[in-house]
């Protein structure tokens, strides 16, 4: 498939579609929340980890920050 860059705006199709995971932050029964995350990405094999975009206004990015903790979800 050939994607023709006529503006930058275009751009980002050539990134998408990406994996798309399910961040679940919150603690069970009191501020349980998940958000949909295509921004993620692999960083290592050797110490497993991998690195995620989170607005710093957002709900998630509230909980992660209070609870200290979070969830990656495949589907």
């Amino acid at each position: 498939m050939k994607v023709e860059l006529k503006n930058i705006e275009s751009f980002y199709r050539i990134l998408h579609p990406r994996l798309v995971v399910l961040i679940g932050s919150g603690k069970f029964g009191k501020d349980a929340n998940f958000m949909a995350c295509s921004w993620n990405t692999p960083i290592a094999e050797d110490i497993p980890s991998c690195g995620i975009a989170i607005a710093k206004d957002s709900y998630t990015c509230e909980l992660i920050t209070k609870y200290k903790e979070f969830s990656i979800n495949v589907l």
